[in-house]
């Protein structure tokens, strides 16, 4: 598991982060996305202006590992502030539950109607 302490210049989109790193994480609202190394082509692509300008490419990829480093160096804030608050009991690491894995909402209420209440499982015994 990778903290905001340690997090390594080689993450992926698929690397598991820490209960506390990941509350920071959704404390921020910013995306495990934003945090990952990109190249220069991928940077550039997000332009999509078609802009070949090496010197202007290089100053894209400046800007964007300061902006990267940046929300790291938050994080890392926002993580220490999650380590007192579970230090004074205000949250605990260990009743986080992290859904990695999202059930699709149903698309209609057709699909409750099928699935019995509670209360008629009780009237049925």
């Amino acid at each position: 598991m990778i903290s905001f302490d340690n997090f390594p210049d080689n993450a992926n989109a698929f690397s598991k982060l820490t209960p506390r790193s990941h509350e920071a994480l959704k404390r921020t609202g910013f995306k495990l996305d934003d945090l990952l190394l990109k190249s220069p082509e991928e940077i550039n692509a997000k332009y999509a202006d078609g802009i070949t300008d090496k010197a202007l490419i290089d100053k894209r990829v400046a800007h964007h590992e300061e902006k990267r480093r940046a929300k790291l160096n938050h994080l890392k804030v926002v993580r220490g502030e999650v380590v007192e608050e579970e230090q004074k009991g205000m949250w605990n690491s260990q009743n986080v539950t992290v859904c990695l894995f999202r059930r699709a909402e149903p698309s209609s209420t057709a699909n409750h109607e099928s699935i019995p209440s509670l209360a008629a499982i009780s009237n049925r015994r």
